[in-house]
């Protein structure tokens, strides 16, 4: 392949702005104005797809034919992939923002102890919209929440100085994210050879033609076909059913066995066991993950779910959903552990980077990386300690921030799940330690991070979605990766600004959903990431349970580490600790509704290696490519189908919509 032009890069970056712009704005809208399937918001973005899928089926093609040495290379469609993928991550973190510290300011209007002690923590102003007190009005954050009053115009200007100090945070935890990926992925990739299998389908969609053809190998399958259209039928089907009031037949994709609540111990199943669906991606994608990962993915729900049978059943009281939580929370500190020890000569070779002279593209590149992490490393500790954090919790902060997202790395490289986001807070480990340990502020801006690690903000991580931006290119060298790097973090704060102000906008110019079902935006993240933690231990009942959480979470962590080790001495051990690592007690988390499908794609694939061979899983890889991208091309069409209908004069309400994408 022949080495990238500057012009030609420069159009590569060109277009990938425009998909990215396109993201952050119809993201919002979507989202949250019309309610439809989330289309931007996993680490195989719909929204990003059909982008890069309309330049590798229409537009390249067309200039294949007329103008070929127009037509966009792999590595430009690399860049524009992982130009969209970075935009994401702008997307995932600032849609909880806004809308959060509206309502902060609103619960602090309402409710005295929560006024009192904002007052009395004397955080910088500048950290607030307005500085809110008990019984008095709100107006900027109110208006935000209910509605804009008749004539009033946004205030923009009340929204720069909390956008600049929270930002600057955010900022820097991006600055992290992006070095920790630059640092880790060469390791990952080349060293421990880790399966990245999201890759893998993201690289299918834009692989070169061969002379004289003018779509990638991918789209000229059959097999390929086959797959696509069976699950875009299926969900034609389900479209249909949904738009005429159940007068068209509809698949039935769902199950439910509640029938078990009444035989004896089985009433102890967690919900999301006893009910599911099918989801065609997460089938699609296990096809590509190493057996032994998905076998313990399923697996350890069954496990722990037989921890729970018997716990409820003969050892009560007992509190195992709370447990399962503090095991994987455990298990998140143990692996990290492992996987930073298994890096070490990587690490070791960055340190060596920063202070001396590089001798080649890999010291440049492990320099850049070592920089851009310990900038954001050491703008997070500055930004804590600015805003009232002691050095230590500021310390805690930011190595949270870095052990959470290494980990939610490492669980995507190895599984591809495209909606996976991190379980392990801040608050957690802050709820372990003794009262008097701690004051409010602390709390509250210790856990402030939880708003960027936790399951919302992290469901397009930066350090993911950098590591596969990085790996589009099969021949990208060091210094392309340093660039990229770069590159990637402009994108991810340019829309962090621009999506910002869409998110803003909407939710001043619009009260409520078009449906009339659900206010604009998330409202609730503060309240549980920092206000619920802060009441607690206002009221003094910080930390208390009925259990060893502190004993629960260091047998996790051990649990962790053995298994991760035992991994690394034999391949035929059967149980990977990634079960682990995603397993959740009570509401189920991002393993809810996934497992199930892993259990599916596990045993297809079993079967095809068993009765088939290699030949056969090799000849039968386009057509689980053409499960995932049909319902991607599924969840698209059915969020344009009810915007169109209510563009055309619909009623929202009446209308609906189907929900395609991996429920949360």
């Amino acid at each position: 392949m022949k080495k990238l032009s500057g012009l030609s890069a420069a159009v590569a970056i060109a277009i990938g702005l425009l998909g990215a712009f396109a993201i952050w704005y119809l993201q919002p809208i979507n989202n949250f104005l019309l309610r439809n399937s989330e289309i931007a918001d996993n680490y195989l973005p719909e929204l990003g797809v059909l982008f890069v899928i309309v330049l590798t089926l229409v537009i390249n093609p067309l200039l294949r034919w007329q103008l070929p040495k127009f037509a966009l290379s792999g590595k430009q469609l690399a860049i524009v992939f992982g130009i969209v993928l970075a935009a994401c991550s702008s997307t995932a973190i600032i849609k909880s923002w806004p809308h959060s510290l509206a309502f902060s300011n609103g619960q602090i209007a309402k409710e005295p102890a929560l006024s009192k002690v904002h007052e009395k923590m004397d955080l910088p102003e500048s950290l607030y919209i307005e500085r809110a007190k008990f019984g008095e009005d709100t107006p900027i954050s109110s208006q935000l929440t209910d509605e804009l009053e008749e004539g009033a115009s946004i205030p923009w200007s009340a929204w720069i100085a909390p956008a600049l100090s929270w930002g600057s945070m955010i900022a820097f935890c991006l600055l992290l994210m992006v070095g920790l990926a630059l640092i880790v992925y060469p390791q990952w990739r080349h060293n421990e050879r880790l399966p990245f299998p999201l890759l893998a389908v993201q690289q299918s969609l834009i692989e070169t033609p061969e002379d004289g053809k003018l779509l990638p190998p991918l789209f000229r399958s059959p097999v390929f076909w086959a797959g696509f259209i069976v699950v875009a039928v299926i969900y034609m089907f389900q479209g249909l059913h949904h738009h005429t009031g159940q007068a068209f037949p509809g698949f039935g994709l769902g199950w439910g066995l509640w029938f078990l609540e009444s035989l004896g111990m089985w009433k102890w199943l967690n919900w999301w066991v006893m009910s599911g669906r099918v989801i065609f991606i997460i089938i699609g994608i296990t096809y590509f993950v190493p057996n032994r990962v998905a076998f313990s993915i399923w697996v350890t729900v069954l496990i722990y779910q037989l921890y729970r049978m018997i716990g409820y059943e003969y050892f009560a009281p007992f509190h195992g959903g709370a447990a399962i939580q503090d095991h994987r929370n455990g298990a998140v500190l143990g692996v990290a552990i492992v996987i930073i020890w298994l890096g070490r000569t990587q690490w070791a070779a960055v340190a060596k980077a920063m202070f001396r002279p590089a001798k080649d593209d890999v010291d440049r590149r492990n320099r850049t990386a070592g920089l851009i992490f310990c900038i954001g490393c050491l703008g997070l500790l500055i930004w804590q300690v600015w805003a009232g954090n002691s050095i230590f919790y500021a310390i805690l902060a930011v190595l949270m921030v870095a052990i959470t997202c290494l980990v939610l790395a490492r669980i995507v490289a190895e599984t591809g799940i495209p909606v996976m986001g991190n379980t392990l807070g801040v608050a957690h480990i802050l709820s372990m330690l003794p009262i008097n340990w701690l004051n409010a502020k602390e709390i509250y801006l210790t856990s402030s991070v939880d708003l960027i690690i936790g399951p919302d903000g992290s469901r397009v991580s930066a350090a993911v979605a950098a590591m596969h931006g990085f790996g589009l290119d099969k021949e990208r060298g060091p210094r392309r990766h340093a660039r990229l790097a770069m590159g990637f973090l402009g994108v991810m704060l340019v829309g962090l600004v621009f999506a910002g102000v869409v998110h803003l906008w909407l939710g001043y110019s619009y009260p409520k959903s078009l449906d009339g079902k659900s206010t604009i935006g998330i409202t609730n993240a503060i309240q549980t990431t920092m206000h619920n933690p802060l009441k607690s231990f206002e009221r003094k009942s910080w930390g208390g349970s009925p259990y060893s959480r502190l004993g629960h979470t260091i047998f996790g962590m051990l649990l962790g580490i053995g298994l991760q080790i035992a991994c690394l001495l034999s391949p035929l051990w059967p149980l990977h600790p990634i079960g682990l690592l995603i397993m959740s007690g009570h509401r189920g988390g991002f393993i809810l509704h996934i497992w199930p499908s892993i259990l599916f794609g596990w045993a297809i694939k079993r079967a095809i290696l068993l009765y088939g061979g290699a030949r056969a899983y090799r000849a039968a890889r386009p057509l689980f490519l053409g499960i995932i991208l049909g319902e991607v091309f599924s969840a698209i069409l059915w969020s344009v189908v009810p915007a169109v209908l209510v563009w055309m004069g619909g009623d929202a309400a009446e209308i609906g919509h189907l929900n395609i994408t991996i429920p949360q």
